[in-house]
């Protein structure tokens, strides 16, 4: 059985590779978050709004399910439409950007010092 990823194919894959990654980072900053507890007045503002938007995703997992629709749905329909080769990758790009913004703010709570000292 041939098992290779042909290159009409090969943004879906990229996709659930993503999603997969974004999975584990998740579960890496909900542990982290769960080691920190309740939140601190020490704590700065931008640390203490990325723990509570990770603790909001953690809470309604719904939340990303018509963005994850909206991107699925795109590429299957750039996919089926023949579409030039060279728009899928910058579509892709363009609707990946929340997704990579929400590893970056779960790599800023797996990687921030919540204990800064005394008050």
């Amino acid at each position: 059985m041939n098992a290779q990823v042909t290159r009409p194919w090969a943004a879906l894959a990229a996709l659930i590779v993503l999603i997969v990654a974004t999975v584990l980072v998740h579960q890496i900053a909900l542990a982290r978050v769960d080691s920190i507890g309740t939140l601190s007045a020490r704590m700065k503002p931008t640390a203490a709004a990325r723990v509570q938007f990770v603790s909001y995703i953690a809470t309604h997992p719904s939340f990303v399910l018509p963005y994850l629709a909206t991107f699925l749905v795109g590429l299957l329909w750039m996919r089926f439409r023949k579409l030039p080769r060279w728009s899928l990758w910058p579509t892709f790009t363009l609707l990946a950007l929340p997704i990579f913004g929400y590893i970056w703010i779960c790599f800023r709570i797996t990687t921030t010092n919540f204990i800064f000292g005394p008050p």
